[in-house]
């Protein structure tokens, strides 16, 4: 046997017949540190940042706005759903409520 018997032991290459133990030291499990205060409180501050300025994207849909056309004091309202360029190229999904009863149909005006 070139290496020896497994398990991290070796035949004494005195020839005493003892067996030596490997020079390598015991495997210990990895231990896990405890985050300092000022860890702590830097991940609190980033998540908090997070969640202000930039929050998650809600995906909803359409029909989670509610219902197209409603009455609000006795007027009849409409709802309308377009989609707006930003400069990046990105599409910003709006709607916007307006009167049923305006004059002014024009649709180039949004």
């Amino acid at each position: 046997a070139a290496d020896g018997p497994p398990g991290g032991t070796r035949r004494d290459r005195g020839g005493t017949g003892r067996q030596a133990r490997s020079r390598s030291s015991p495997a210990r499990p990895a231990q896990k540190r405890k985050p300092t205060y000022l860890e702590l409180a830097r991940a609190g501050y980033q998540e908090l940042v997070n969640a202000i300025i930039r929050p998650p994207r809600s995906k909803y849909s359409l029909e989670a706005l509610g219902p197209d056309e409603f009455t609000f004091c006795g007027a009849d309202f409409e709802r309308r759903d377009f989609g707006v360029v930003n400069e990046r190229g990105l599409v910003l999904e709006c709607s916007m409520w307006r009167r049923k009863d305006d004059d002014d149909d024009d649709e180039d005006d949004y």
